[in-house]
């Protein structure tokens, strides 16, 4: 199947559509209907395709998170409404871009320094790492 490639951030709302996807058919009536359908691929539940005319938005359905899945490949189908349908399928890769979405943590929670009495002001009592 033809491929293409998307890149959203990982802050991209639910609902957000990312790709509006065309597909043709120059048959008349039902026969050339089409409807659009995610039929498979990783991460398929994150994501959904509304039919609109010849068109199919795909919009993001879960919140996504880089840290935990960094790519999605799904197959969208364009399938017509005949009686014995034609389709079409497309491979969708999309990445996920991070986004600042995550505090620093210390590792170490326990930390003691021993500071001199003397000792000059704004001096370097100790380097955390």
């Amino acid at each position: 199947p033809d491929r293409i490639s998307l890149e959203i951030s990982e802050n991209t709302a639910k609902g957000t559509v990312i790709r509006t996807i065309t597909a043709r058919d120059p048959d008349q009536g039902l026969y050339g209907t089409l409807t659009y359908s995610i039929i498979g691929g990783l991460g398929k539940d994150y994501f959904g395709i509304a039919t609109s005319g010849e068109f199919g938005d795909l919009s993001i359905a879960k919140s996504l998170d880089r840290e935990t899945i960094s790519t999605f490949n799904l197959v969208v189908r364009a399938q017509d409404q005949a009686p014995t349908p034609k389709f079409d399928d497309l491979s969708v890769d999309v990445t996920v871009t991070d986004a600042n979405d995550n505090a620093p943590v210390f590792t170490d929670n326990d930390i003691s320094v021993s500071v001199p009495s003397q000792l000059k002001v704004q001096s370097l009592i100790a380097t955390l790492a």
